[in-house]
């Protein structure tokens, strides 16, 4: 007779599977924590490091203290579109002028994308030049883009400036990545201590306590930004 061997598979009840899902979450951990330490090591020996906050006042604050003027691509051609979409609505839908009016309006628009499209290499490439790796704040540009200030806000375009910067960075071997964006503005950069919650208002972060340090709020977040990515 034949001795047939049959090879059996044995699965793991219950709470042998919730004893290895556990093991495996500490392995990840242990695994990723490792991985976080080298990549911080080999950052720390790359070369320069550079924070930068975004904000409607400024459209950017570097931690090198370089402040850039927020240009209004939409705003400043407002009057022109509301101009050409009156006449739109004035002609007769599908007729040749219809078309042609149409026409300017796109072209309009398109020219505004275009406009700010430019202007987010044109800055992305700048930061590149400056430093070998670069911080900016995870900011939740969704929830930005329904509040009072949705306009200008969408008209900045923050969310396709860190798209734009994100790929810039990749094709110029640049080190870039996103940090916590929470108390950024209220933590002093140059001790670490947190100086509270700061009205709309008051655009200078003074530290009281100790005096050590008086700046915009901006810069101020932009060097907090830094410090959070590479400290």
């Amino acid at each position: 007779m034949l001795n047939l061997n049959y090879c059996y598979r044995i699965y793991p009840d219950a709470s042998q599977e919730q004893e290895l899902l556990d093991w495996l979450e500490i392995c990840r951990g242990v695994y990723n924590y490792a991985l976080a330490v080298r990549v911080r090591e080999a950052l720390r020996s790359k070369g320069k490091s550079l924070g930068i906050d975004l904000g409607l006042e400024k459209f950017m604050a570097t931690s090198q203290g370089e402040l850039m003027a927020r240009p209004k691509f939409f705003l400043e051609l407002q009057s022109q579109l509301k101009w050409l979409q009156r006449r739109l609505s004035k002609k007769q839908k599908g007729s040749k002028n219809w078309h042609k009016a149409r026409e300017k309006v796109a072209k309009l628009h398109e020219h505004i994308y275009n406009t700010r499209k430019n202007f987010h290499y044109q800055v992305a490439h700048h930061l590149c030049d400056q430093a070998n790796i670069i911080f900016a704040e995870d900011l939740n540009v969704k929830a930005m883009s329904r509040g009072m200030l949705c306009k200008h806000t969408l008209d900045a375009g923050f969310g396709g400036f860190l798209e734009v910067l994100k790929h810039v960075a990749w094709k110029r071997d640049v080190y870039f990545e996103k940090v916590d964006a929470n108390f950024t503005s209220q933590i002093c950069p140059n001790c670490g201590v947190v100086t509270g919650k700061k009205d709309l208002s008051q655009r200078v972060h003074v530290h009281f306590v100790t005096l050590c340090y008086a700046t915009l709020c901006v810069r101020e977040a932009s060097r907090s930004e830094r410090e959070r990515g590479c400290p």
